[in-house]
């Protein structure tokens, strides 16, 4: 009895090496099963993109054909002539359409600054700014006054150019007084191209709105027939950090819209109570402006003599 249990045992040893060598037999032979496969995988996208990939190579060399005739090109004289253009012509021209922006600035039509030239290389000169009076502390500008000649400077430049191509400003009065943001706001209003301007200061956007050379159009959807510069406002709707914000015309914000916005959420089968109250506590704040405040601007911060102390 124990020699056949012995025997039993061993065929079944037996057996079990004989599935184990099977086994890596057959996880080798999967394995070269699937290299094969990627392999064929491989073979087909290239083939398959054949014509796309002989596109790319064609272009990858013209293009370092085209790298070793530029390399090749020598700028010097092209930068000579630059440079001389620069020096006789641009700074020139430059240099006198910013004397004239920098005194429509109050307090600054005495500044004491000069254009240079700032280098060439290849063909391109730079110009810098500098403060003739180098050497005396009173010259060295402040914040506001870096700001106030980069304005100045960047509306020569527009001039420069001679188009009239929309101009895009992200509250460009930062750091400024009330004086020389309304000198900014009258400048703008005096150029021909379209000015998209995004502000939080709305003191700013006042010296835009007293201007005689502007008015607040309110024919979102009609033609106004008034020749001055016509003044869009839109404001950015948002109910907190995470919300997005949403723009609407100025003329909508309004307590009337803001109460009729509530009553709708109301009758609604169903409403959330936290955006009734937004609504009405808007509607609140509009009423403030326009019943106690008239919608007007305290006088010291306009040219206009019928608006409120």
């Amino acid at each position: 009895m124990s020699t056949a249990i012995e025997t039993t045992i061993t065929n079944i040893d037996t057996n079990i090496q004989e599935y184990g060598l099977n086994k890596t037999e057959k996880d080798k032979k999967i394995q070269d099963i699937t290299q094969n496969l990627t392999n064929l995988r491989e073979h087909k996208s290239v083939s398959e993109q054949k014509e796309d990939l002989e596109k790319w190579f064609e272009y990858h060399k013209e293009a370092e054909l085209l790298n070793e005739k530029l390399k090749s090109i020598n700028t010097k004289k092209l930068t000579e002539i630059s440079k001389q253009a620069h020096n006789e012509l641009l700074t020139e021209n430059l240099r006198l359409k910013f004397i004239e922006e920098i005194e429509y600035f109050s307090g600054f039509s005495k500044l004491d600054v000069k254009l240079e030239e700032a280098g060439s290389s290849k063909g391109k000169t730079s110009t810098k700014l500098m403060i003739k009076k180098e050497n005396s502390i009173t010259s060295i500008f402040s914040e506001g006054e870096q700001k106030t000649v980069a304005l100045a400077l960047f509306i020569a430049e527009i001039r420069m150019q001679k188009n009239n191509n929309p101009i895009v400003l992200d509250d460009p009065v930062t750091s400024l007084d009330h004086k020389i943001a309304c000198d900014f706001a009258e400048r703008l209003l005096k150029l021909d191209n379209q000015i998209i301007l995004f502000t939080h200061n709305s003191l700013f956007l006042s010296a835009f709105e007293s201007s005689k050379r502007g008015h607040r159009c309110n024919t979102f959807n009609t033609s106004c027939n008034k020749k001055n510069k016509h003044i869009y406002l839109y404001k950015i709707e948002s109910e907190g950090k995470c919300s997005k914000g949403i723009i609407t015309s100025h003329i909508e914000n309004r307590a009337e819209n803001y109460i009729n916005f509530a009553k709708e959420y109301l009758n609604g089968s169903s409403f959330n109570l936290e955006d009734i109250c937004s609504k009405l506590r808007k509607a609140i704040e509009c009423l403030v402006d326009e019943k106690i405040l008239k919608n007007i601007t305290p006088t010291r911060f306009s040219s206009k003599n019928n608006r409120i102390l």
